[in-house]
Order: structure tokens, then C-alpha cells, then sequence
């Protein structure tokens, strides 16, 4: 039994990826901490690493793309950074150099049509049609980094870069692992060898009628399974609507605007076909595209700002007093909607809104004043500010209301 155990343990995949895993990162993380915390006083470097004098403006990168990776996780920016927040992001930002480095000594690269692809087939990115949003894209990377529009885009496309080179040096280790030779034969005979296989067809039909469920059957079923009938948390939202339509009329685009953002974006008007033959799209045959876009985004911008103003007038004063959300609009001429029940993840059939609706809704708790409502959520047309209406908690689904349809699926 012993030897039997020992033998497994040798041929462990994961031991052997966890052990490589582990030499590689050694490694790279071993000057990091031992030189991270020795900046260099004559030179007024960060710090150093393997030998290595790291600038200022390196670790501030590398520093600001922790905080940009921490607030992607945690879907919103930290009121404040605090001792330990900043630690946490010096902490990450030398890793991430130690990576970064790692992955340039490797000769690992990311190129710009690995970046472009990575962007358009991102989900966060896409519209309600399911397509990639330039417009959402834009609207995130201004948020995300500080600065005017353009240069924001700029700074978060090459913020995304770093997170894939780091990405891909993680696929490097993980390939990095060693395997017994005969698990390595036996996954080669899977993909060479040839196989006959003799099989039998049988009628689901006549086998059906020959099966009788009793209602005892189907309540063990039930029972055994009860996780197949549970119906998700369900709420509802009474929302304002601040419609980019509303805003744009008096917004005007620049040529120069528009080159600037087409300059910026060439790679999105460039596609190579099969023959490897690169075609570019001209400025006149997009131009139409980007100052549409461009105007959207500004006119979203002012609706925010409007919305932002709707918050301000519910929210709770220093005497813990609310106005409510139909006072407010009503000085305001503003129209207030209802939502039906809807899941987190279930398209909302009132409103061609996407999935930052949904989180912002199940975020709202009625029963704490200060988290009643919610703050401007962006829309691809819009900007709304919700507040609770309704909730369903989640459930299993009674056995009378599933029976029949498990009896006749059984």
C-alpha cells in the first residue's frame, strides 16, 4: 500500500507543476525581496531588483496597475487608500515588475493584433447587441485612469498589454511541468491511435413506455436534487433615465477630434483576410462612426453629471433624513420607471440596459438608508440611478410546481 501511494505521488501531475511553479517563481521573487525594500539613495532610484536599479516612474506604473487590477476585482475605486491599501499596492507593483521583467528576459512578447483581439472579444466590452463597444471601451478606460479621454484609452490599452505578458508568462510556468513517460505514451496513443467501436441504437420511445415513475419516485428525485430547483434572488427597481439623446443636440466634434481618436485606434479599422493582405479603412468611411461615438460619450458625460445631481438630492443628510425619490423627481421634472422581477445574470426586457444594471440593483439593500439607491450607472445610451422597489428572495421551487415536468422528462 505504501509503495502503491509513493508511486502515485511520483507521477502526480500537480506535484510536479506545483514544484516547478514554485523554482520558477523562487527565482524571479527571490531578489525582489531581498533588494525591494533598498532604495537606491545616491541615484534616487525605488529600489533594486536582481542587481537591477528600478526608476521611479516604473514602480509609480507598476503601482498604478495594481490599483487599476484591484479596482476591476472589486468593481468600484476605494473611498480612500489607506496604510494598508498602499501597502497592498507596493507589495503587488514589485511582483509585478519582478514578472514583468521575467517575461522580458524570456523574450515574451504581446503583439498589437494579440492586444486588439484580446479587447473586441472581452465581454465587459461588449454591447447590447453582443458586439465589442468602442463606446463602452471608452467610458471604462476614462474611469479607470485619470486624464483626458484619449490619453486615458492610450494608458489602459497598455495597461492591458502588461496584464497579458504577465498572463503569458503564467502559461509559460504552468507548461513547465513534468510528467512520467508512460502517462506521456498514454496520451499519444489517445491523439494517434484508431479506434472501431461496435455500438447499439436504441429507441428512447418504446423504452419510455415501458418505465412507470410513482410519485414516490419523483419526491426521492426531488429531494436527492433539490438544487435543479432552485429559482435564483429576484428584484425590482424604480429608475430615472438620463437618455444621451438628450444631451447630444449641443455637442459639436472637431475634425481634429475626430483624427486624433482615429490616429489613436488604427489597429480597430485594420483586418488582414486570409491571404494576409492588410486593409485599412479610410477616416471618410468612419468618420460618420466616430463622431457619433464621440458625441455619445460627451453627451453621456453631462447626463452623468445630472445624475450625479438626482443622488445628491436622495441621499441622506448629516440628520440621517432622506427625500424620496418621487420628491426629488418631481422638482426636478424628471420621470420615474419600474423594472419587472428580473435574476442578476436575466436580460431586462423594459430596457436595453447591460449587466451593470443588474449588479448595481442587487447592490441596493433597502433597509439601509445609505445603500437604498444606487449611484450613476452607464448605459450604452444612458445613464440611470436606480432605487429598491422589490425583491423576491431565492427558493427551491415547490415539489407540486415541479412535479409534472420531471415526471414527463423522466
Amino acid at each position: 500500500m505504501l509503495i502503491t501511494r509513493f508511486n502515485r505521488l511520483i507521477k502526480s501531475k500537480l506535484l510536479w507543476g506545483t514544484f516547478a511553479f514554485l523554482v520558477v517563481l523562487s527565482f524571479a521573487l527571490a531578489p525582489l525581496l531581498r533588494d525591494k525594500d533598498r532604495p537606491n539613495r545616491e541615484s534616487g532610484a525605488a529600489g533594486v531588483l536582481s542587481g537591477e536599479e528600478i526608476s521611479h516612474e516604473e514602480f509609480a506604473t507598476a503601482k498604478h496597475d495594481s490599483y487599476i487590477r484591484y479596482v476591476e476585482n472589486n468593481g468600484d475605486r476605494p473611498d480612500r487608500i489607506d496604510d494598508e491599501l498602499d501597502e497592498l499596492f507596493t507589495n503587488e507593483a514589485w511582483k509585478r515588475i519582478a514578472a514583468l521583467r521575467k517575461a522580458q528576459e524570456l523574450g515574451i512578447q504581446v503583439t498589437t493584433e494579440e492586444l486588439t483581439e484580446h479587447v473586441k472579444t472581452s465581454t465587459q466590452f461588449t454591447g447590447q447587441d453582443g458586439k465589442f463597444s468602442k463606446n463602452i471601451f471608452y467610458l471604462y478606460s476614462t474611469y479607470l485612469i485619470k486624464g483626458d479621454g484619449e490619453g486615458a484609452v492610450l494608458r489602459y490599452q497598455e495597461y492591458i498589454r502588461r496584464e497579458l505578458l504577465v498572463a503569458k508568462l503564467q502559461k509559460v510556468i504552468e507548461t513547465a511541468v513534468w510528467i512520467p513517460r508512460a502517462t506521456l505514451y498514454e496520451r499519444l496513443a489517445s491523439l494517434v491511435d484508431n479506434y472501431a467501436v461496435e455500438y447499439i441504437e436504441l429507441d428512447y420511445d418504446k423504452l419510455t413506455k415501458r418505465v412507470k415513475i410513482t410519485n414516490e419516485d419523483l419526491q426521492a428525485y426531488y429531494k436527492e436534487n433539490s438544487d435543479r430547483f432552485e429559482i435564483p434572488a429576484k428584484v425590482a427597481v424604480k429608475y430615472v433615465a438620463f437618455p444621451a439623446t438628450d444631451y447630444s443636440a449641443d455637442i459639436e466634434v472637431s475634425d481634429d477630434d475626430v483624427k486624433r481618436f482615429y490616429d489613436s485606434r488604427i489597429d480597430s479599422y485594420t483586418s488582414i483576410d486570409s491571404n494576409g493582405v492588410k486593409t485599412v479603412q479610410l477616416l471618410d468611411e468612419v468618420k460618420d462612426d466616430i463622431e457619433g461615438m464621440l458625441v455619445n460619450a460627451q453627451a453621456l458625460q453631462l447626463a452623468h453629471s445630472d445624475a450625479n445631481d438626482l443622488v445628491d438630492a436622495i441621499a441622506p443628510d448629516n440628520r440621517g433624513k432622506m427625500q424620496t425619490l418621487e420628491n426629488a423627481c418631481a422638482a426636478k421634472d424628471l420621470l420615474i420607471s419600474r423594472t419587472g422581477l428580473f435574476s442578476i445574470d436575466e436580460e431586462i426586457e423594459e430596457i436595453d440596459v447591460g449587466t451593470a444594471f443588474n449588479r448595481a440593483a442587487f447592490e441596493i439593500d433597502p433597509t439601509q438608508q445609505e445603500w437604498s439607491y444606487s449611484y450613476p450607472v452607464f448605459g450604452d445610451d444612458a445613464v440611470y440611478v436606480l432605487v429598491a422597489h422589490t425583491n423576491v428572495a431565492g427558493h427551491t421551487a415547490p415539489f407540486k410546481e415541479v412535479k409534472k415536468s420531471e415526471a414527463k422528462r423522466s
